[in-house]
């Protein structure tokens, strides 16, 4: 009995847990902290961006307003009948509607961007879709997006985080690769989501995967374990870059008809 009560009273960590276990905890402790910084670093980025937009266009096309109208102002109190013809009026109207109309397209791009529509009104294939679209306009490198389907029933959360993941993929492209081409392909198999984008750039190097300061993969790949799912980048220089995501999805609906979009 007495022996029983001495072991119960014996730290199982210092007494019984191997060195490897402690390790692990500090690594694990570490890797927290790691994440903790560049969440705080993604979420100071998406800081900056809204204040870029909201000053370098927003304040600009307001102060612009502001303008129109004191023109305005000024035309009906000038008192001149040349100044306040209906011509020179509506001119003035004109104006303002343009400015008005420059500022509804920045608040629509402004709200894509931070959640696109589409993906909430015809699903994650159809946002997809849409962001291969938007990437290749804006970029001018052509952007190929095959899917085994036009609609895959998935759960909100997963089908945001999938969207920004391969929103960053592509912006990585966008800014490093050097590519005149991407193909992303996505498919389903036994309960799990398969994205794959390949591009036809310089190739990201080993040192670039497994750098601490390539904070771009550094998101694809916590992205990808918070959904449970499984990463792969591969690189060959002069033949381009293939980033491969595996994610196991609980429900999965899938269309008939392939979809292909050039």
């Amino acid at each position: 009995m007495t022996g029983g009560n001495t072991q119960m009273m014996m730290n199982p960590i210092d007494e019984f847990a191997p060195v490897e276990a402690l390790d692990h905890l500090t690594g694990t402790c570490q890797q927290l902290r790691h994440l903790f910084g560049r969440a705080n670093t993604a979420l100071e980025r998406e800081k900056l961006f809204l204040a870029r937009q909201l000053h370098d266009d927003f304040a600009q096309k307001l102060t612009a307003l502001s303008i129109e109208l004191t023109l305005l102002d000024h035309t009906f109190g000038a008192g001149d009948p040349v100044e306040t013809s209906a011509e020179a009026v509506r001119q003035r109207l004109r104006n303002l509607s343009g400015v008005v109309a420059g500022l509804i397209k920045s608040t629509r791009k402004l709200t894509t961007e931070l959640r696109p529509k589409v993906l909430d009104e015809f699903g994650l294939v159809a946002g997809l879709q849409w962001q291969a679209q938007e990437f290749s306009s804006r970029t001018g490198i052509k952007c190929e997006f095959i899917s085994e389907s036009d609609d895959l029933a998935i759960d909100p959360q997963r089908s945001t985080e999938i969207f920004r993941i391969l929103q960053e993929i592509l912006l990585n492209v966008a800014r490093h690769s050097k590519a005149n081409r991407v193909r992303i392909d996505l498919s389903t198999q036994a309960g799990s989501l398969f994205v794959r984008v390949q591009d036809d750039g310089c190739g990201i190097s080993e040192e670039d995967i497994s750098s601490p300061e390539s904070l771009g993969l550094a998101e694809i790949r916590e992205r990808t374990c918070l959904l449970g799912g499984e990463l792969k980048i591969d690189g060959v220089p002069s033949d381009g870059t293939l980033v491969a995501i595996e994610i196991p999805i609980i429900s999965i609906s899938a269309g008939p008809a392939p979809r292909q979009q050039n």
